[in-house]
């Protein structure tokens, strides 16, 4: 019961991840620079000229990642104490 109810909050949280992508992130480029910098090294953006820039998108990424599973995290806990409280046990 546990996986089912991961899978449906996965799907159902992908209209609020893609929310918190508009609100991090100002268009679809900077979502996918972003993304980018995150594989790329931080010696070569320094090489480059960008590396703070460079930071603050893998920031940006991590940040919406932790929001992203702590969301998912957090309503799977609330959904599993109210199961408790219901005494329905999976």
């Amino acid at each position: 019961m546990e996986g089912i109810l991961l899978l449906v909050l996965f799907a159902v949280n992908i209209p609020l991840v893609h929310l918190l992508s508009r609100i991090l992130f100002r268009d679809r480029n900077d979502m996918d620079q972003a993304i980018q910098d995150t594989y790329t090294p931080s010696w070569y953006a320094a090489w480059k000229g960008r590396y703070w820039e460079h930071k603050m998108n893998e920031a940006q990424v991590k940040l919406m990642l932790m929001i992203s599973v702590a969301m998912i995290i957090g309503e799977y806990v609330l959904i599993m104490r109210f199961f408790d409280w219901l005494g329905i046990s999976g």
